[in-house]
């Protein structure tokens, strides 16, 4: 279940970033920095909502948090790659 909404999160953080820039190569580097600012936030969170869903959890909601901010890490990175490589339009 936690993986489901994970994904969502993704998808829609994806959606979200790329709606806003519109394709202008400032925003989209602009939309890196605040993913890469949403890691930690994407770390705790994730692992006190497992916690919380199942407390028998304990160390497995450390690994998953941790996997989902990484996860989420390798998506900004992705991102700003992407803002380095696209075109500038004005």
């Amino acid at each position: 279940m936690s993986l489901f909404v994970f994904a969502i999160f993704i998808l829609l953080l994806n959606i979200t970033v790329f709606k806003l820039s519109k394709g202008i190569s400032g925003n989209i580097l602009l939309s890196s920095v605040i993913v890469f600012l949403l890691v930690p936030f994407v770390f705790r969170f994730s692992s006190q909502w497992i916690l919380k869903t199942d407390p028998n959890a304990d160390v497995g909601a450390g690994f998953a948090g941790a996997i989902f901010g990484f996860v989420t890490l390798a998506n900004a990175i992705v991102i700003f790659i992407i803002g380095l490589f696209t075109k500038k339009t004005d």
